[in-house]
């Protein structure tokens, strides 16, 4: 399996399309919460706008007057249904954009496999590499930033120098070291310590 350091383009270009899904469902979603039921309310259908008299009674527009003067309607809930319902359907439609939007950018950042959609443990591997050396990269870099060196070390130059000679005569009087092996490590533990 080649090594893979980094997201394919086209799966990059994945994630930002679902990010801007994301967006714009957002957006949709507060338009039709906040937008269109203060069009509605300002609107009827005959006419767009609704005047007022001195009295404050809706009256229609006069022949010639000018638009500048139309004021908003008061508050009318003759079809509060029919704005609700439409109100709904465009709140969903902005959701399922929001959810759509975040399932692209999960298959952009994880790949297909890497994500679940097709289930391949190879191919989810190939996938998450790119993370997986980001993380290790991330852990590298805390300990180095504590100054701890993984595997540069013996663990036998961590003992104390005495017990390293304890050691070293066992093994001797076990026959597992000749003299001369002997000798030559007891020198070289000496010289160290």
């Amino acid at each position: 399996m080649a090594q893979q350091r980094q997201i394919p383009e086209g799966r990059k270009a994945l994630y930002y399309l679902g990010m801007a899904l994301i967006v714009l469902g957002f957006v949709l979603f507060i338009a039709s919460m906040l937008i269109s039921p203060i069009i509605q309310h300002h609107t009827t259908p005959s006419s767009g706008l609704v005047f007022h008299d001195s009295n404050g009674n809706l009256v229609p527009p006069p022949p010639g007057f000018p638009l500048s003067s139309a004021t908003p309607a008061a508050p009318s809930f003759s079809d509060f249904e029919s704005n609700a319902h439409h109100t709904m359907i465009q709140s969903l439609f902005a959701m399922l954009i929001i959810v759509a939007g975040s399932v692209m950018m999960s298959i952009g950042k994880r790949g297909l496999a890497g994500a679940g959609v097709i289930l391949d443990p190879e191919a989810a591997r190939s996938d998450v590499e790119p993370w997986s050396r980001m993380a290790g990269g991330m852990v590298k870099d805390a300990l180095d930033e504590v100054e701890i060196k993984l595997g540069s070390q013996p663990a036998t130059d961590k003992m104390p120098f005495d017990e390293r000679l304890h050691r070293l005569q066992k093994l001797r009087q076990e026959g597992l070291l000749s003299e001369p092996e002997y000798e030559a490590a007891k020198k070289k533990i000496l010289e160290s310590a």
